[in-house]
């Protein structure tokens, strides 16, 4: 993954499922992203080799992230 800010290489420095931190702060991240719609997901803390930019991502399938945005979509009707 580049980084956002100087699209640099970054390296992964942490990795959680919620199930292996059901009280950690990469968890709390994750579920504040997409914990209303799933648990299947994989937080990680990366940090920039260049600048180093420590950001978290979530990882979900692209199956589970579209049917979250169908259901989303769903529900503003």
């Amino acid at each position: 993954m580049t980084c956002p800010r100087c699209l640099d290489a970054t390296k992964v420095i942490d990795s959680r499922m919620p199930s292996t931190d059901s009280r950690g702060c990469l968890s709390k991240r994750g579920d504040r992203a997409f914990g209303w719609w799933s648990s299947d997901y994989r937080v990680r803390k990366r940090s920039c080799n260049g600048c180093s930019l420590v950001f978290h991502t979530v990882e979900v399938s692209i199956k589970d992230l579209n049917e979250a945005f169908k259901d989303a979509k769903q529900g503003e009707g």
